[in-house]
């Protein structure tokens, strides 16, 4: 009797339950630079240059709604699906349920995706692809149809990306669209005034001022992939930052930036004599990079 009652006993016992907590968990990971440009920071200038404004609970709401779609629910989706390298482990579930079942769809559907190249390559889980999915939608709905079209526009891009591109490295041209292009976008078309960011006030700056440092960004990837550290790309969107200010005519905040981008241009002329790679250089250049297509975006504004 005294065996039977010992082996009853629970296995945890005098120990923490082991399954509290949410049932869905979600982490927060702040990038390796937090002051470089970015999506959130795109975000942030294209609403800007928009001349949004932020006159309440509302407008706080659509701009942390914007942030949160244009660079966490857009930036996990595409490293879910392309990053080679990303680790975003599954939990392991503690409960049985119907669709973990191994003849159940969604369990074949789950082993499939989990078994492909796609979960080797980015160390991703189908939940977690799942749930930015679904929070890109969520999020869209609630911002307005320009929110939807981009976020389709992401979902493509991902896709033709991950078809074309199969198991070779990322084009940056993508890179730049999804980190500057496409939340540049969104920061105009949701936060800068509604229909009239259709007019032509609102929308020549701010494309002209996205396109430039989108290409300024293209530049900073293709520098990290070329052999010898290129920086042809980083002086071509440097240019065309300073050109598009000269074009829409503000002096002040050209004058502005272009004092702001007198410490990168220099690293980049003197890399070879002070010693520096690109991830050195892109590391020391980034903050004024940021600074300046804020002071930008701002001086710029419609």
């Amino acid at each position: 009797m005294a065996d039977a009652r010992a082996l009853k006993q629970p296995a945890l016992a005098g120990q923490q339950y082991p399954d509290d907590g949410p049932i869905v968990g979600l982490r927060v990971v702040l990038g390796r630079r937090f002051w470089r440009i970015g999506p959130g920071w795109a975000v942030l200038a294209g609403a800007l240059v928009a001349g949004a404004g932020v006159a309440g609970g509302a407008d706080l709401l659509r701009l942390a709604g914007a942030l949160v779609l244009g660079d966490a629910a857009w930036g996990t989706f595409w490293e879910l699906t392309s990053a080679p390298g990303a680790s975003m482990p599954a939990p392991e579930p503690r409960v049985s349920l119907p669709y973990l079942n191994r003849r159940a769809p969604l369990s074949r559907l789950a082993r499939d995706l989990q078994g492909s190249a796609l979960a080797r390559r980015s160390g991703g889980s189908w939940h977690a692809l799942l749930l930015s999915a679904l929070l890109m939608l969520g999020l869209s709905a609630m911002l307005g149809v320009p929110a939807v079209a981009l976020s389709l526009a992401v979902v493509l891009i991902v896709a033709v990306t991950w078809l074309v591109w199969y198991g070779r490295q990322r084009p940056a041209t993508v890179q730049a669209l999804l980190s500057v292009g496409l939340p540049w976008l969104l920061g105009m078309a949701v936060l800068g005034g509604g229909r009239e960011v259709l007019s032509a006030q609102r929308w020549l700056p701010g494309l002209v001022l996205g396109a430039s440092f989108t290409v300024l960004h293209w530049g900073v990837h293709r520098g990290y992939r070329s052999p010898q550290g290129g920086t042809c790309g980083i002086w071509l969107g440097q240019g065309l930052v300073v050109a598009a200010l000269i074009v829409l005519d503000v002096p002040a905040t050209l004058a502005l930036v272009a004092g702001i981008l007198a410490p990168p241009s220099f690293w980049l002329a003197q890399k070879a004599a002070l010693g520096l790679d690109v991830d050195e250089m892109v590391w020391r250049s980034s903050p004024w990079w940021l600074l300046g297509m804020l002071l930008a975006a701002s001086g710029a504004r419609a």
